[in-house]
C-alpha cells in the first residue's frame, strides 16, 4: 500500500486526472491512495493550440474480390457438386487425380466432408484447397462443430480463407461416440449447432471474432448447410437462413417421387438448394445404410428388395449406378441443383465421372 500511494501521488504530478487500482488491488491500498493525494491538486495545463488539419480527398476503397463459390451458386443455371472424399487411406495426390478425372466431366463445385461418421480423415479444407488448386473448380470444404472448440474454429476458418477456400458448409457434424475413437474423443460443445456456426461466419465476415476481437482481412465465405426435409428439418432450415446460410445440400434421396417433393419445399425458400444423390451399388451397402448408422440417410425397401433379386455384386453395381443417373438427371434438369455424393470402392472416380457424364449429356 505504501508503494502504490507513492505511484499514486507520482502520477498525479505528471498530470493524472483519475486514479484507480486493477487486479490486486485491496481496501488498504485504495485507503493509502486516497490519503496520499487528497492535499493534491491536478496540475494545470496549458490549453492545446487549434490547428486547422488539410484534408484531401479520401483515398479510393477497394471493391471486393469476387467470390467465386458465390458466383457459382448465384449463377442461373442448373449446377453439379461432386463430394470427394479426404480418405486417409489414399495419398493426396491420389486424391488429387481422382477429382481431375471427375473435374473433366464437367462439375461446377467440388465439397470435401469433414470426419463423416466420426471417423478420422485427412483434413477436409487442406483436401478441398489441393483439389481446386489442381483442378480449378472451387471446392467447399465441410465444417463440423462437434470435434472442434472455438479457438480451433476460428483459427481453421482464417487458415481456409488463407488457403483460398473461398465457401464452406456448416455442420453439426457426427458425435465422436459413434466413431472408432468413441472411447477417447470427446464432444466439442463451444459451439452447438450448424446455426451457432453460421453466426459465427457471420461474425468473421464483419471483422470480428466471436468475442468481439477485432480481425484483418475479414473472410467473406459463403456458407451452406444442409437440410434431409421434414416439417421439423424445413423449420431449422429457416434458422440456417437468417443465420446467413447461402445454399443447401440435402441429405441423399433414394426415389425420384421424394426428390420431387422435397424440392418443392425447399422452393420457396431464399437459397440456392442441390439435391443429394448418393449410388447404392451393392445389396451390403444398402443394408448398413438402413440400420441407421448414419444419421439422415433413408434407404426405402423398394431400393434393397430390387438389390437382393440381383445375382451378384456387379449386377448390382450396375442397377446402383444406373438409379444414381436416374436420380441425378431429376436433380439436374428439373430442380436444377445436383449434390452427388460419391460412390463407394476402387472406381469411386471414374464412376463419379460417368455419372456427371450421363447427367450433362
Amino acid at each position: 500500500p505504501g508503494e502504490f500511494a507513492e505511484v499514486a501521488g507520482r502520477l498525479i504530478g505528471l498530470g493524472a486526472a483519475v486514479i484507480g487500482g486493477c487486479c490486486g488491488t485491496t481496501p488498504d491500498h485504495v485507503r493509502a491512495m486516497a490519503a496520499a493525494v487528497a492535499p493534491m491538486r491536478v496540475p494545470p495545463r496549458p490549453p492545446i493550440a487549434a490547428r486547422s488539419i488539410s484534408v484531401g480527398p479520401e483515398p479510393p476503397t477497394t471493391p471486393p474480390a469476387p467470390n467465386r463459390v458465390r458466383d457459382v451458386i448465384t449463377a442461373d443455371r442448373p449446377l453439379i457438386s461432386v463430394e470427394i472424399r479426404a480418405d486417409r487411406k489414399r495419398s493426396l495426390a491420389e486424391i488429387v487425380e481422382g477429382a481431375r478425372t471427375v473435374a473433366a466431366a464437367g462439375v461446377d463445385l467440388f465439397d470435401v466432408p469433414d470426419n463423416p461418421a466420426a471417423s478420422v480423415g485427412r483434413d477436409a479444407c487442406v483436401v478441398a484447397a489441393a483439389v481446386q488448386d489442381a483442378t480449378g473448380v472451387p471446392a467447399i470444404p465441410h465444417v463440423s462443430v462437434t470435434h472442434s472448440n472455438v479457438l480451433r474454429l476460428h483459427s481453421g476458418l482464417i487458415g481456409a480463407w488463407d488457403l483460398g477456400l473461398r465457401g464452406l458448409l456448416a455442420l453439426t457434424g457426427d458425435s465422436p461416440s459413434m466413431g472408432p475413437f468413441g472411447d477417447i474423443a470427446k464432444r466439442a460443445t463451444d459451439l452447438r449447432s450448424s446455426v451457432e456456426l453460421l453466426r459465427l461466419v457471420a461474425s468473421l465476415r464483419d471483422g470480428e471474432l466471436l468475442n468481439g476481437d477485432a480481425l484483418g482481412d475479414p473472410p467473406d465465405f459463403c456458407a451452406g448447410c444442409v437440410t434431409r426435409g421434414g416439417p421439423p428439418q424445413l423449420r431449422w432450415l429457416q434458422r440456417k437462413v437468417a443465420a446467413g446460410a447461402e445454399f443447401v445440400f440435402t441429405q441423399p434421396i433414394f426415389a425420384i417421387e421424394a426428390l420431387r417433393a422435397l424440392a418443392t419445399d425447399l422452393a420457396g425458400l431464399p437459397l440456392r438448394a442441390l439435391i443429394g444423390v448418393l449410388p447404392i451399388t451393392s445389396q451390403r451397402m444398402a443394408e448398413s445404410l438402413s440400420s441407421g448408422r448414419v444419421p439422415g440417410i433413408d434407404v426405402p425397401p423398394c431400393v434393397l428388395d430390387e438389390l437382393a433379386r440381383l445375382p451378384g455384386r456387379d449386377a448390382q453395381r450396375r442397377r446402383g449406378l444406373d438409379r444414381a443417373v436416374e436420380l441425378a438427371r431429376v436433380a439436374f434438369h428439373e430442380c436444377r441443383g445436383l449434390y452427388l455424393i460419391m460412390p463407394f470402392g476402387p472406381s469411386c472416380y471414374t464412376d463419379a465421372a460417368e455419372i456427371v457424364s450421363a447427367v450433362r449429356d
